[in-house]
C-alpha cells in the first residue's frame, strides 16, 4: 500500500475512534445522572420523609447511658417496621402507622407497616414477613450493607419454613449476619407469636369440668387442605377410622363446614378432636389444637410438633400425643376407653379450673401492643449489650434457628405413618 492510499484509511482510523470516544463520554454522562437521581430518590423520598420515619439522625447521635442508668432512660422512642406483612382482606381496614405505648420500659413505638424497601433504612426495628420475598441479591445485599449497627432485623412468620422457605431464607453468604432474632408461632422464639396460650388465672375455680355427658359424639375431624402436607395426613385419618368412628368435616370429609358459616356448635358436641399439623416442626402448635380446647372444648389429639414443644405451652393433662402410642390400632383403642368412662374422660378438663385459653383470632391485627412492646423491651437489652460488649450476635436462619427445624426425614419423603396400623409391621 502506498503512502497516498494509506491516509485515507488512516483518517477513517481516526474517525472511528473520535466517535467511539463520544459514545463513551455520552454513557458515562447518563450512568452519572441516573446514579445521582437514584441516590436522591433513597435519600429524598418525600414518602419516607414525610412519615414518622423522617430523620435517623437522632439514634445515630444517640448515646447509650451506662449500665448503672436507670434503664428506661436508654431510649424513650423507638422505630418498629413491619416490613411486607399485607393481606388482601385487610388492606382497607389495616392502619399504616400507630403509636403504641409502653409503660413498662417507658418507651413509645412508632409502628409503620410497609412494602417499600427504602423504609428499612430509617427503622430500629425491622419485621420481614413471610410473605414477602426478600428480593435480588444484589438489593438485599444493599441493604446489608447500609444497616446500622444499631438496627435490629427479625425473621417474621407464622407459617412453618417448611411451607414458607423461600421467602424467608438468605443467601449462605450472608447466613450468620442477617437476622438478629426471630418473632415466629414458636415458643422459644426470641418475640413468640403463638397461635394461643394457656392463662392461669385463679378466677376460674368454679369451672365445670363435667363435660362428658354434653357430648354425645366420639371424634371429629376438619380439614380442607387433603393432599397439600408433608405427611399422609389424610391417611393416617382413614387408616384410623377403621377401628373408631370419625366425623370428617371440610373438603377432606363428608359433611360440610364453610368457613363463613364455621360449624363450631356442631363440634362442641365431640368428645375428641384431630388436631393433626401439616407439618412436623419445631413449636408449631395451631388454631387446631387452642380451637379444640377453647372453642369446641374437646380433647385435642395431636401430631406435628414434639410432645415437648406441647408440654411447654399446653395445660396439663389436656391433649394426647399420637407419639404416645405404638400402632394406630392401640391409639384407637385408648380413644374408645376413654370415651367410654365419664371420669377418666373428665379428669382431661380438671386444667379448667386454674386458667383459660387466649387465641390469636385475627392475623391481619398483627403484631398486637404486646408483641410491640416485648420486641421494645428486647431491643433496649441488646442497647446494654451492645454499649457493654460492642459485639453483635445473629440467628442461624438457614440452620438450627429456623430452616431445620422441620422434621424432613427419610419417613416424609416415603410418606410413611407416624405410626403403624398395626404394632410390628
Amino acid at each position: 500500500m502506498s503512502t497516498r492510499d494509506s491516509i485515507p484509511f488512516l483518517t477513517y482510523i481516526f474517525r472511528l475512534l473520535a466517535i467511539l470516544s463520544v459514545l463513551t463520554t455520552l454513557v458515562f454522562i447518563v450512568c452519572c445522572i441516573y446514579l445521582q437521581m437514584n441516590v436522591q430518590t433513597i435519600k429524598h423520598s418525600p414518602r419516607i420523609e414525610s412519615s414518622i420515619f423522617e430523620d435517623y439522625s437522632y439514634y445515630e447521635n444517640l448515646q447509650i447511658p451506662s449500665l448503672e442508668e436507670n434503664r428506661a432512660q436508654i431510649i424513650s422512642l423507638i422505630r418498629l417496621l413491619v416490613y411486607g406483612f399485607e393481606f388482601y382482606w385487610s388492606r382497607d381496614s389495616l392502619k399504616e402507622e400507630r403509636d403504641v405505648l409502653c409503660p413498662e420500659i417507658n418507651t413509645t413505638v412508632k409502628v409503620k407497616f410497609s412494602s417499600d424497601h427504602r423504609a428499612i433504612y430509617h427503622a430500629d426495628i425491622t419485621f420481614f414477613s413471610h410473605l414477602l420475598r426478600l428480593g435480588k441479591m444484589r438489593t438485599w445485599k444493599d441493604h446489608l450493607d447500609r444497616r446500622r449497627k444499631r438496627q435490629r432485623w427479625a425473621l417474621f412468620s407464622l407459617e412453618p419454613p417448611i411451607r414458607s422457605a423461600r421467602n424467608t431464607t438468605v443467601h449462605w453468604g450472608w447466613r450468620y449476619r442477617t437476622y438478629h432474632w426471630t418473632a415466629t408461632y414458636n415458643a422459644e422464639s426470641d418475640i413468640p407469636f403463638p397461635y394461643g396460650k394457656f392463662v392461669k388465672d385463679s378466677s376460674y375455680q368454679n369451672e365445670s369440668t363435667e363435660l362428658y355427658n354434653s357430648k354425645p359424639k366420639l371424634l371429629a375431624f376438619l380439614s380442607s387442605n387433603c393432599n397439600m402436607t408433608k405427611w399422609p395426613r389424610l391417611r393416617f385419618v382413614q387408616t384410623l377410622q377403621k377401628y373408631v368412628p370419625i366425623d370428617m368435616y371440610g373438603k377432606c370429609g363428608t359433611i360440610p363446614c364453610d368457613w363463613q358459616r364455621g360449624c363450631e356448635n356442631d363440634l362442641k358436641q365431640y368428645k375428641f378432636f384431630l388436631a393433626l399439623e401439616n407439618s412436623q416442626c419445631e413449636g408449631y402448635i395451631t388454631e387446631k389444637f387452642w380451637n379444640s380446647l377453647s372453642r369446641y372444648k374437646s380433647v385435642p389429639i395431636v401430631w406435628g410438633a414434639r410432645q415437648h414443644d406441647y408440654e411447654l405451652v399446653a395445660p396439663s393433662h389436656s391433649y394426647i400425643h399420637v407419639s404416645q402410642f405404638k400402632s394406630i390400632k392401640q391409639l384407637a383403642r385408648r380413644i374408645n376407653q376413654i370415651g367410654s368412662n365419664e371420669v377418666e374422660y373428665n379428669s382431661y378438663h380438671i386444667w379448667r379450673k386454674s386458667g383459660h385459653i387466649e387465641l390469636l383470632s385475627d392475623w391481619s391485627t398483627l403484631p398486637s401492643d404486646g408483641h410491640v412492646c416485648a420486641a421494645a423491651k428486647r431491643y433496649q437489652e441488646d442497647m446494654i449489650k451492645l454499649a457493654k460488649t460492642n459485639k453483635t450476635s445473629f440467628r442461624d436462619v438457614n440452620g438450627k434457628d429456623w430452616l431445620e427445624s422441620c422434621k424432613v426425614g427419610k419417613d416424609q419423603v416415603e410418606r410413611k405413618l407416624p405410626i403403624p396400623e398395626i404394632q410390628g409391621q
